[in-house]
């Protein structure tokens, strides 16, 4: 049997807590004035210096000494900058060995200064101490490893995830996604929210995956912030890691339709085939059933200061609704030197930056002044 995964999985719904009630939005004359951001710098080329040329900017974060990691999915191997640009050295590299990727897609520094690197393609978990030597993988997972990974309490962290049941005899396969903790092991040690999958099978035996959109990141306390999209409302919500509530913010929105042109752009996708001898291929295609509306929310980022960025899905300049960890809205942010590249992905740990994960032209990292 072949089975196929589309890449966006892992994103899944929430369970709220009814008894508290939900954080109002702020009256339009109270929101502090909007601030923007600018491009102090970027890193990446199209030809000539082959340190410099990515092949798929996959994640890229700051580590706490202020050097830039940026992750390569396609070259399978982490690079390291320093501030400036200045080529450091590399993590892991391509390969199916110890301290090798076939596909990775997403990292996570931990509080004990490690890194854990998912592996799409090899369904592993890769470990790396806080001098960058491999330490262990962990495999094994059913289908794919948790994925997008932030940092959680005492060298845990938090990732999605999902569950599927194949055995299911004379109908579809049954399963749900969710957001666990885990604590270096195959299972989580808790698990945060979750939500049934929408499984169906085409014609050429595939199994298609749709979930519930869900955005998240964590703070430095260890607290887990997420946001959840449906067709005309969304929530920002806050659990620690054991899943005590935090609290909740629920918005109405109105859907935004995407442009022919968007459409067009968002045609392409990415899945997992895998069969059953355990061995898995990355697929790339035409996407079926495309949503024609944007997302309410496009990302969560969390900075130094515990500040949540949660990034809007339908505006052309990158825009940001900013809060505390305790729910009060702090002023909007934009960064309009960045205004219509799509599939822009940011990071606001140890500095900001930007990186464009599907780019017209070729991947690059821009690096943004601090807001403070």
């Amino acid at each position: 049997m072949r089975y196929l995964i589309i890449f966006t999985v892992l994103l899944l719904t929430f369970a709220c807590d009814n008894s508290t009630p939900s954080a109002d939005a702020q009256p339009e004359e109270s929101i502090p004035d909007t601030l923007t951001l600018s491009v102090s710098d970027t890193i990446g080329v199209l030809m000539g210096d082959s340190l410099q040329e990515f092949g798929s900017l996959a994640d890229v974060e700051f580590d706490e000494e202020g050097n830039i990691l940026a992750l390569d999915a396609m070259k399978g191997r982490i690079s390291i900058f320093t501030p400036s640009g200045e080529f450091v050295e590399f993590i892991g590299r391509h390969g199916a060995g110890p301290g090798e990727f076939q596909y990775p897609n997403c990292f996570a520094q931990l509080t004990d200064g490690s890194i854990v690197v998912a592996d799409f393609s090899g369904a592993t978990i890769s470990q790396f101490n806080a001098q960058n030597e491999f330490v262990d993988r962990l495999a094994g997972f059913a289908m794919v490893p948790p994925m997008f990974p932030a940092a959680g309490p005492g060298g845990s962290y938090f990732a999605g995830n999902m569950a599927i049941d194949m055995s299911v005899e004379g109908g579809l396969p049954t399963g749900s996604s969710f957001i666990g903790l885990y604590r270096g092991g195959l299972e989580p040690e808790t698990i945060l929210l979750s939500h049934p999958l929408d499984i169906s099978i085409d014609a050429d035996g595939d199994v298609n995956v749709d979930n519930v959109d869900v955005k998240w990141d964590s703070d430095s306390r260890g607290n887990l912030f997420y946001a959840v999209s449906d067709g005309l409302t969304y929530s920002l919500n806050g659990v620690t890691a054991e899943g005590g509530h935090i609290f909740t913010i629920e918005k109405d929105w109105q859907p935004v339709a995407k442009t022919e042109e968007e459409m067009l752009e968002e045609s392409y996708q990415e899945g997992l085939s895998r069969s059953d001898g355990g061995e898995s291929t990355v697929n790339r295609g035409e996407r079926v059933n495309q949503n024609p509306y944007h997302i309410a929310i496009d990302g969560i980022y969390i900075d130094d200061n515990d500040r949540i960025w949660v990034k809007q899905g339908y505006t052309d300049i990158p825009t940001f609704e900013v809060y505390s960890t305790e729910g009060e809205f702090l002023q909007h942010v934009t960064i309009p030197s960045l205004a219509g590249i799509d599939q822009l992905s940011f990071s606001f740990k140890n500095g900001m930056l930007a990186f464009d994960v599907g780019p017209t032209d070729y991947p690059k990292i821009y690096i943004l002044e601090n807001l403070d």
